[in-house]
């Protein structure tokens, strides 16, 4: 399968901040509104997927709570 995510830099911007754990970017970008269920790389992983990966739970709870 291959699978092309949104690769826009909101996309980029969500991931980037559950893979890095900052817990201050990702609660500022739920805040904007931002779409950060669909927003994933070109393997279809979310920011979900990063944080749990590299076990963020604040992230991942933020994430889950939005």
């Amino acid at each position: 399968m291959n699978y092309v995510g949104d690769c826009s830099d909101a996309a980029f911007d969500i991931l980037a901040a559950a893979k890095n754990n900052d817990v201050a970017d990702m609660e500022e970008i739920i805040a904007s509104g931002a779409d950060i269920v669909s927003a994933c790389n070109d393997n279809a992983q979310t920011g979900l997927h990063f944080a749990t990966m590299y076990g963020h739970v604040e992230v991942s709870l933020l994430l889950l709570r939005a």
